[in-house]
């Protein structure tokens, strides 16, 4: 394996790998038709998206840096259950643009698509440096 391969493969398992700090979002199974509605009833043609197996990037943002909150969050999902609007394959993979807000700790949602996380997950923190120098990374290698 080159050198260049082998930077790949790290670059690519460290933002894909689910590893980091076990968190209290995500609802059950059971739940899921609630969430749904749920999110029918904010914003009633809004996409959504039911994920699995998900870890939200925690990404912190200098203080002081003009127009921008001091955190922001996406979320990487590996296994897509169900997508209302039939974007994306059920069990494809999905990472969402950053989060506007929250509800009920398992709807994430972003400024096109609410994304219901079902299940246990995890969260990762990063710099906006080291995270920007892995996506341009990561952007290159694909």
């Amino acid at each position: 394996m080159t050198e260049k391969l082998a930077q790949q493969a790290e670059i690519t398992a460290e933002l894909f790998s689910l590893e980091g700090i076990p968190t209290a979002y995500g609802c059950r199974i059971d739940d899921i038709e609630q969430m749904k509605l749920h999110c029918k009833s904010i914003q009633p043609f809004k996409a959504w998206c039911v994920v699995s197996e998900w870890i939200i990037w925690i990404i912190d943002v200098p203080q002081g840096t003009p127009g921008t909150h001091p955190i922001k969050e996406l979320v990487l999902a590996n296994h897509i259950i169900e997508d209302g609007q039939g974007r994306f394959p059920s069990g494809g993979w999905v990472r969402t643009t950053m989060v506007v807000h929250t509800h009920h700790n398992c709807i994430f949602e972003t400024n096109n698509t609410f994304y219901i996380l079902v299940g246990s997950g995890n969260s990762k923190r990063l710099s906006l440096n080291e995270f920007g120098q892995k996506i341009k990374l990561f952007s290159q290698i694909y």
